[in-house]
């Protein structure tokens, strides 16, 4: 059975499909020691209309590592956006706000 964070990564994947967003999955597991990839770095990354973008799906009890904190703090100190979602609803919000 898949997790609340799987199933909520599945939507947004589909969503931004659909709109034709171009986005990536960075797939951390493994990858980290073998290719050094960053700590904390999120889900999905993306751009929008030239605007960068990222979106770590939470659980709803799910919180951010320590890495993701930083790695969250690091970004949006460059003035790009880092959506943390704990379900659909609440993505389409942070969604929204980014687009308009």
């Amino acid at each position: 059975m898949a997790s609340e964070e799987t199933e909520l990564r599945e939507l947004i994947r589909g969503f931004l499909t659909k709109l034709g967003v171009p986005f990536w999955h960075n797939l951390q597991a493994g990858l980290k020691r073998r290719y050094r990839c960053k700590a904390g770095l999120p889900d999905l990354e993306g751009v929008y209309r030239k605007r960068h973008f990222y979106v770590e799906a939470k659980a709803v009890r799910g919180v951010l590592s320590d890495d993701q904190k930083k790695f969250k703090a690091m970004v949006e100190k460059e003035g790009e956006l880092v959506m943390v979602p704990y379900s659909w609803e609440d993505f389409l919000r942070q969604w929204h706000k980014f687009t308009h």
